[in-house]
């Protein structure tokens, strides 16, 4: 039975920080990409991880800018 309480409980946490992600996703994407350009301008990451993280975090950003364009047309 606490096993389903645990779920269930993890089920509600992960809605509430989407709710409250909502809205903020691109803006959030676009920090993390000045945060790599900063860890790789200051050496803390190699140029080939830098490229690694800039493609994943451009796909993420055309994803929020498409559910956003989307939720805003009604589609």
């Amino acid at each position: 039975m606490e096993e389903y309480f645990l779920i269930d409980s993890f089920i509600n946490d992960a809605m509430k920080v989407l709710e409250f992600l909502s809205g903020k996703k691109t803006y959030l994407i676009a920090v993390l990409v000045a945060v790599v350009a900063v860890a790789q301008y200051l050496g803390y990451i190699s140029t080939e991880a830098a490229l690694t993280l800039y493609g994943l975090l451009g796909a993420g950003g055309l994803a929020t800018t498409r559910a956003a364009v989307a939720k805003a047309t009604g589609k």
